[in-house]
């Protein structure tokens, strides 16, 4: 049930901005940050789309068949690809993103 609350919770916190920026009645012209944003979509979008292509031409290979895929983007994550950082890393507190168990090691 925790996991069902902290879904809604995280769906909510992602659309409100949505939700405010469509339902205004200003209307706002598209600046820098919105072609920030989409550069960002475009170029994400660009690498999962390479990674299931190369992906779909690995499991086509007879040769391939019944093993794992170990080049490309695909063998990473797809969540993960851009932002995983080895633990014992000397710069693994420099993600893009702030995930808080990233900065401690446990021994």
């Amino acid at each position: 049930m925790l996991t069902w609350t902290l879904q809604g919770l995280w769906v909510s916190l992602t659309l409100a901005p949505a939700l405010a920026a469509v339902s205004s009645t200003k209307p706002k012209g598209i600046d820098v940050l919105a072609f920030v944003g989409l550069a960002v979509w475009v170029l994400g979008f660009a690498l999962e789309a390479t990674a299931d292509l190369q992906k779909s031409r690995f499991r086509a290979g007879p040769s391939n068949k019944g093993s794992f895929i170990t080049t490309g983007l695909a063998v990473r994550g797809p969540d993960l690809a851009r932002l995983r950082l080895p633990a014992d890393h000397p710069r693994e507190r420099r993600t893009p993103v702030p995930v808080p168990f990233l900065g401690r090691r446990q021994k």
